[in-house]
């Protein structure tokens, strides 16, 4: 059988899916980029993700279609897999694969965001580097300043051209992304879909936090065993696995309480939450748009430690038009 998993993008598939291998006592898998059967790792943890396990992740809806095709002809007396979140191309593309997935697989895992983790993304640097340019699919990037570049350049040409040089100094590089950036603006998976066919939902705060226990949940929808013998070295690979979303949790969690703490002068110990210069920006983006508030920002490197720091910088924005659609944060459609 196939086991179809779509996600979010960039919340941990790649982890879930080594998981449903390595539970259920797999030694190897169908790789279909390689057509042949490969080994499950033992770890698939690195400095940053779990790409040390390659699944089947096709990356266009030409490459998810013939995916599909191999896994289907390769027989298996247990099941495959084929995981994937939006891709590039058009919102078109990634609703036939979700429906195709919801049609072919025998099984389908759905892992989405909740509305309090919508900002988990709101951070200099993607979790992998793994991926293609925005300005040309057939390279790679080689590091997080590459990308958050290419990423400006791709989508906010114009707008850096009429602001000249908005690189030259923190401040000026702070408010551009603040006054571009839209950090509320997400699109699950699933947008737009009926899921009448029967699925296991996995929100992600269960796989970050609780998938210790929730996990037997999904193997019984799998109407899967778990390897038990292997149950104590999974443990522990999870518990390496889940520190690395534990910043972008933080920072998805207390953003409100970050923003109040600043608007109403409370005490608040901003360390805690590594501020990079998009974190920054998001919550300026916010103050300019929802609460009518700018920052006394000219030679401000990086924000004070604490939010009163910050609060004494606060003045009413009289530099920058509010557009209707940006009202819409105040009616909660974030």
């Amino acid at each position: 059988m196939i086991v179809g998993i779509v996600t979010d993008q960039a919340v941990g598939g790649t982890f879930l899916t080594w998981t449903l291998h390595f539970l259920s006592g797999h030694t190897e898998y169908y790789c279909t980029n390689s057509s042949q059967w490969t080994g499950i790792p033992p770890n698939p943890v690195t400095k940053h993700n779990a790409h040390s396990f390659k699944p089947n992740q096709p990356t266009t809806y030409s490459l998810f279609l013939s995916t599909l095709d191999k896994l289907l002809i390769e027989p298996t007396n247990t099941f495959h897999t084929i995981y994937f979140h939006r891709f590039r191309t058009s919102d078109n593309e990634i609703e036939l694969a979700v429906d195709k997935t919801f049609d072919i697989a025998k099984k389908r895992i759905v892992l989405s965001n909740n509305a309090s983790t919508r900002l988990y993304n709101c951070k200099y640097g993607e979790r992998s580097l793994h991926i293609p340019k925005f300005s040309n699919s057939d390279e790679l990037y080689n590091d997080y300043h590459e990308y958050y570049t290419d990423f400006i350049d791709t989508f906010f040409k114009e707008s850096k051209q009429e602001w000249g040089d908005p690189f030259k100094n923190k401040w000026e590089e702070r408010e551009f992304l603040a006054l571009n950036l839209r950090p509320y603006n997400y699109t699950p998976i699933v947008a737009n879909h009926n899921l009448v066919n029967e699925h296991y939902w996995l929100d992600t705060t269960d796989l970050w936090n609780s998938f210790d226990v929730t996990v037997k949940d999904l193997f019984k929808y799998l109407e899967q065993d778990i390897d038990m013998s292997r149950w104590d070295r999974w443990i522990n690979v999870y518990n390496q696995w889940k520190r690395l979303h534990y910043d972008r949790q933080q920072f998805a969690i207390y953003f409100d309480h970050i923003v109040d703490s600043i608007i109403n002068n409370s005490s608040l110990d901003l360390t805690r939450f590594n501020f990079d210069i998009v974190r920054e920006a998001a919550i300026q983006h916010v103050l300019i748009y929802k609460h009518g508030l700018t920052i006394k920002s000219w030679g401000l490197e990086k924000f004070p430690a604490n939010a009163k720091d910050l609060h004494a910088l606060l003045e009413t924005n009289i530099y920058h038009k509010v557009d209707d659609i940006y009202n819409m944060l105040e009616k909660g459609t974030k």
